[in-house]
């Protein structure tokens, strides 16, 4: 599972890059942290998109990283946190 959230996080990481550079902005050297509140002052229009990228990327960052006193994520987990990123990425495409 944790592999899952690895790959999802990966390409939603990518999918933000895409998204800011839509709107002319390049912030390759940044954070995701920075470029996620990037996000969020750009797509003031469409605030539903930033904070559904926000949640998905804390959670998949959540995910990704194993401590002894934490559960792995489940199944169903999983696949909410990937269909989040799948529906980030025509917006990703089409603009």
């Amino acid at each position: 599972m944790r592999r899952a959230c690895w790959l999802a996080r990966t390409a939603l990481e990518g999918l933000i890059d895409d998204l800011l550079r839509t709107k002319g902005i390049t912030a390759d050297r940044a954070s995701e942290r920075a470029k996620l509140s990037c996000l969020e002052g750009v797509y003031v229009d469409d605030r539903a998109l930033a904070h559904k990228a926000e949640y998905a990327w804390n959670r998949l960052s959540d995910a990704c990283h194993q401590h002894a006193y934490q559960l792995a994520p489940t199944y169903s987990e999983v696949q909410h946190l990937i269909a989040l990123v799948e529906e980030l990425a025509p917006r990703a495409e089409g603009s």
